[in-house]
């Protein structure tokens, strides 16, 4: 790394309850940690469209953080349709 980047967080690949994968991560800017989800798009009809969503929650305090759960739980649908991320 140079001067200009910096190793703030990283994604861990997990599996919903119904085996499907999915990806969640943190990054942490400005000492508060932005929690995040990645998932297949499993509704892209044109090009144009992200093969993949990403879903940003909100920082909470220290004491209120949640685990990836919330992740999985508020996209469950998108998983119940979808392809296997590619990696």
């Amino acid at each position: 790394m140079n001067d200009k980047t910096k190793n703030g967080g990283g994604c861990w690949l997990k599996k919903d309850k119904n085996d499907k994968p999915f990806m969640s991560g943190c990054l942490t800017v400005d000492g508060v940690e932005h929690r995040f989800g990645i998932f297949k798009n499993n509704h892209k009809n044109k090009e144009t469209e992200p093969d993949y969503k990403i879903i940003y929650f909100e920082p909470k305090k220290a004491e209120e953080n949640k685990t990836v759960k919330a992740v999985e739980d508020a996209f469950q649908d998108e998983m119940n349709h979808g392809e296997h991320l590619p990696f």
